[in-house]
């Protein structure tokens, strides 16, 4: 028996002494990015696989890029989506759901979000771009000799990104706009953006920080900190507390999340702190979104017309073998041109809903918040990646058919985006009516109501047309014909220019369907 345990001794201590060598010896240890790979796991941000491997050269998947970006920015908002591809049970779905609420993320026209595919090297850098709020710059683009191949989508966020430093191309002056990045290459560039990691509960003091600072955990005091590059306070503090004592920011203080209360004390000098979020407050004062505001000694601020921010950036270093570079600290930040006053420039825009659910001839309007409020350029362009399923015009949606699509708002200043994903469904049938259509002749200016009965053929259909001012414009009646289908034709009598309301219905309108549509007059 003494034998027996012995020997399970040995084995135990085997067992441990390979596990304690497995730990001491990951597979990242002779990559070129070991150090920013452990000082990201150790965080807590990133992790590797069940094996305990991190698989450094190979490519980050979408799913796991989405991860990796929730997670550093703290994202606690959710929003239902529709993605064909997203189980509700899949490992990634919370992570996308948060990445599609904070507008980084809105799918493809097909409503897909591809999760295990592996992630371009354009697609991260309209990801970053938004989670960091990096200024779009089409000219960076000089940088590459391969520009052309960027999608249009992408160029403003790439150009960001090369202008301000945060990424330098391949050896061969390339971006290679369509190649995987990998997970190594990913960690390399959130270390660069995010800088040093306040990501515990704790006071840090005395501390020295050459390039970027981030904080994304509740009740982090910053004292007697000298940051040089800019300091982003993002969602994971949410309702709580962030304080700031004898500490300097040579670049900005950002702050991307919601209803965050941040203290300010000591000696504090602060360039300008961005408020990018709603429900800020500073030292117990609400501070609208898109305001600056400026702190020199500890005394807070409020600038009244909010100057274009500017990217901390130093000379780009490798961040693998023969692959891109990035920078690693801040150079002097700029200020606005001289002349005559500065353009106040768009940072960002947002929309009042991400996702909605309307039936076949519904509509809603969104609007769109442009932040800064001041903003010199608040135009905006409208699309839709289905208008056989919704058409969007100046934010107001029209479901035309069931299905999915995704309405979209961009910024003529900067190519900033937000979007919402529509789900149309058909029409409840109400007394038998369903599918109902309109079609508006321009020529004849003519009006067709065309839709379906479901009980049979020889229904009495009725119908009242409300005008835009309120009033009875027409009131008539049809007869359904084969399958139960009905069509009724009208000129408006009225010829208001605007938005009429059909009423529909058997048993002379007493449960009546409605539907609207836009009328021209001449």
């Amino acid at each position: 028996m003494l034998r027996k345990q012995v020997l399970m001794l040995f084995v135990v201590l085997g067992l441990m002494m390979c596990s304690n060598a497995y730990a001491e010896s990951p597979d990242y240890q002779t990559n070129w990015a070991s150090k920013e790979i452990s000082k990201w796991q150790s965080s807590g941000i990133v992790s590797g696989y069940p094996d305990g491997n991190f698989r450094p050269d190979a490519p980050i998947t979408r799913a796991e890029f989405f991860k990796l970006i929730s997670e550093t920015m703290g994202l606690t908002t959710t929003v239902g989506t529709h993605f064909k591809d997203v189980e509700a049970d899949a490992w990634y779905a919370d992570y996308i759901a948060k990445t599609v609420a904070a507008g980084y993320v809105q799918g493809d026209g097909d409503l897909q979000v591809r999760p295990n595919d592996p992630i371009t090297r354009q697609e991260v850098a309209k990801v970053l771009s938004l989670a960091f709020h990096i200024q779009t710059d089409a000219t960076g683009l000089n940088h590459f000799k391969d520009a052309r191949d960027i999608a249009e989508w992408s160029r403003g966020y790439v150009g960001g990104l090369a202008q301000a430093g945060y990424i330098a191309g391949y050896d061969d002056q390339s971006f290679k706009p369509t190649q995987q990045i990998t997970r190594a290459e990913s960690v390399k560039m959130f270390d660069n953006l995010a800088g040093e990691l306040f990501v515990r509960s704790e006071t840090y003091a005395d501390l020295d920080v050459f390039g970027n600072a981030l904080i994304n955990k509740i009740g982090v005091t910053l004292k007697n900190v000298k940051i040089k590059g800019n300091l982003y306070i993002t969602a994971g503090v949410g309702e709580g507390n962030a304080q700031l004592d004898d500490t300097m920011v040579a670049g900005e203080v950002v702050i991307t999340g919601k209803d965050i209360s941040l203290t300010i004390s000591g000696k504090t000098t602060i360039k300008s702190i961005q408020i990018a979020a709603e429900g800020v407050k500073i030292n117990g004062q609400t501070i609208d979104t898109g305001s600056v505001v400026k702190v020199e000694d500890g005394k807070v601020t409020v600038i009244t017309k909010p100057t274009n921010p500017t990217n901390p950036t130093t000379p780009s270093t490798p961040t693998g073998p023969n692959g891109p570079t990035a920078p690693t600290g801040p150079k002097e930040p700029t200020g606005p041109s001289s002349g005559g006053g500065s353009t106040v420039h768009v940072t960002g825009v947002s929309l009042s809903q991400q996702a909605a659910s309307l039936k076949v001839g519904e509509a809603l309007t969104l609007t769109a918040s442009i932040a800064p409020a001041n903003a010199d350029n608040k135009n905006v362009h409208w699309s839709s990646s289905n208008e056989a399923i919704a058409t969007v015009e100046n934010g107001q949606i029209t479901a035309q058919a069931a299905g999915s699509a995704v309405i979209t708002v961009t910024t003529s200043d900067g190519s900033y985006s937000a979007s919402c994903i529509v789900t149309v469904t058909q029409q409840d049938i109400h007394e038998g009516i369903y599918n109902v259509t309109t079609t508006v002749n321009a020529a004849s200016q003519q009006v067709t109501l065309e839709g379906y009965v479901a009980s049979s053929s020889a229904e009495t259909v009725t119908f009242r047309v409300i005008d835009p001012e309120g009033n009875v414009d027409w009131i008539g009646q049809t007869l359904s014909g084969p399958e139960g289908k009905f069509v009724f034709t009208f000129t408006p009598s009225n010829k208001i220019q605007g938005e009429f309301t059909a009423a529909l219905g058997t048993n002379e309108l007493a449960a009546p369907i409605f539907v609207k549509f836009k009328y021209i007059a001449d």
